[in-house]
């Protein structure tokens, strides 16, 4: 009976979360086909070269990058609510200019601009809403953190699948990626009512919210010693601290770099077997579909056993994308990305779940706002490199990937064996 009240506490509180979800679900829905079509659409319908092409799109990450750093963590100051709001009418804006077709020079650059502006949007929303882990431990405990955890990984990872298959539909049946723009637009008109209605600060939704308050003050006593529901061994923990910051962030660096170079090596490679650029939104699709896998299930992991994962999912990325430099037909492309996307989700949720407790120590966002520092950072590093060296030799890109991802092995093995001696 007792775990049963404990279950239906969190699943009350869950439910308070469903706006935040929501708004996940739309802004990497219309973001990653934006992405995608904005790419497609410079290279292969306007024949700018690559190198434009990957210049212009990093935009998105390099204002992602930029405002993260500076105003990531804002919503310690003004609330998750108001920083929301502003964000998504920001973004509102923005996505009505993306409707002019691009028919000059001086038009790309300004679409850039307005991209680098729209992507900073991005990098203050993910941290502000990656804080809400920290609260959900407070609250609820563990087993609450690891719940909205995979709520959060579920919503994203949901997003990005949903906007590539609306993206494959679109180009599919208009033969061109200039309608995805729409997408973009319709996706954040419909969350304009969830943003003003429904969105809360999570200090009202606790307040709000008796169980959840209860449910966080239970604990179990076990001799003298008073041990909350849910929580690790201390030992565990304090292991895990001793890894470098610095080092966790150089793992998530191989998710990021993956993604920016996917963006223009799909474009390319469709191109050279002769297929469709719908191909391009549908292979993403399917790493995507397996990466939300492996990110909602790997949310669950125990502490102890995430360095075993870490190294596999490692391991995992430098043998498909070693095999993806062999791959000339989309059937070996499409299921070497389906290993590399579990990978990537396997990465993500492990490095997720241990910056948690870094932003908890703190009592602040700003570990999140690293965090997404380094996504974005990685995407606009991927794009550049394989978009500039692609006018050299097509797989140059990825070989610079695979020694990075190697190069990363190495570092993080040594720093976990030293960490683990002291």
């Amino acid at each position: 009976m007792i775990k049963t009240a404990e279950n239906n506490n969190l699943t009350i509180s869950l439910k308070k979360f469903l706006p935040f979800f929501i708004l996940e679900i739309i802004i990497t829905s219309t973001t990653g086909s934006l992405s995608t079509a904005i790419s497609n659409n410079i290279i292969s319908e306007l024949k700018y070269a690559p190198w434009v092409g990957a210049i212009v799109v990093s935009m998105i990450s390099a204002g992602f990058l930029v405002f993260t750093l500076f105003c990531g963590h804002i919503s310690d100051k003004f609330g998750q609510r108001n920083v929301i709001l502003f964000i998504w009418f920001s973004r509102l804006g923005f996505s009505f200019f993306y409707l002019a077709p691009i028919t000059s020079n001086i038009h790309l650059i300004i679409f850039g601009v307005i991209l680098f502006l729209d992507g900073g949007a991005n990098g203050i929303f993910w941290p502000t809403i990656q804080q809400i882990s920290v609260l959900t431990e407070n609250f609820g405990g563990l087993t609450l953190k690891r719940k909205y955890l995979s709520g959060y990984n579920f919503s994203w990872n949901f997003g990005y699948i949903f906007g590539m298959f609306g993206g494959t539909i679109i180009v599919y049946l208009f033969n061109s990626n200039y309608f995805v723009f729409f997408l973009n637009a319709f996706g954040l008109i419909i969350g304009v009512p969830v943003v003003l209605f429904s969105v809360k600060n999570t200090f009202e939704i606790f307040k709000t919210d008796e169980t959840s308050e209860n449910y966080s003050r239970k604990t179990a006593l076990k001799g003298n010693k008073h041990v909350s529901i849910g929580v690790e061994p201390s030992s565990i923990i304090s292991k895990f601290s001793r890894i470098p910051f610095y080092s966790l962030l150089l793992v998530l660096l191989i998710h990021s770099l993956i993604d920016g170079v996917l963006i223009i090596f799909l474009t390319l490679k469709v191109e050279l077997i002769n297929q469709e650029l719908y191909w391009v939104f549908c292979i993403t699709l399917l790493k995507l579909f397996s990466q939300m896998i492996s990110t909602m299930t790997f949310s669950f992991s125990k502490r102890k056993h995430i360095v075993n994962f870490l190294v596999i999912s490692i391991i995992m990325v430098s043998g498909s994308w070693s095999l993806i430099l062999l791959s000339n037909n989309l059937l070996s492309l499409a299921l070497l990305l389906l290993i590399s996307g579990f990978a990537q989700g396997m990465i993500y949720a492990l490095l997720m779940n241990l910056i948690s407790y870094k932003a908890r120590d703190k009592n602040s966002a700003k570990p999140f706002s690293y965090f997404q520092a380094m996504m974005s950072s990685g995407r606009m590093t991927g794009s550049l490199i394989f978009g500039l060296t692609a006018t050299v030799f097509l797989n140059l890109g990825i070989i610079i990937l695979i020694l990075y991802v190697i190069f990363t092995f190495i570092h993080f093995i040594l720093n976990w064996k030293y960490t683990s001696r002291e």
